[in-house]
């Protein structure tokens, strides 16, 4: 990355920004987490097909082990 090239507007600087963290935070896994502060688009985008088989889904969390599930019963099973 460059110096900073004196973005103006907030979408400008917010583009940067995400932009920034996910060249600076490649391998650290934050990008399920900044998808979804940012509304970004998912990648590979939802309904591509996969190359084992099925397609990709939009969900941009992960789900609750059946452990905590089964233990939590204001969760329920």
């Amino acid at each position: 990355m460059g110096a900073y090239g004196g973005g103006t507007s907030q979408t400008e600087v917010l583009a940067l920004l995400i932009d920034e963290r996910r060249r600076e935070l490649f391998l650290e896994g934050h990008h399920l987490w900044d998808a979804t502060r940012f509304n970004l688009a998912l990648e590979p985008a939802t309904g591509t097909a996969s190359a084992k088989g099925g397609t990709y889904g939009s969900t941009k969390c992960l789900p609750l082990p059946n452990v905590e599930r089964f233990n939590n019963p204001n969760i329920g099973g």
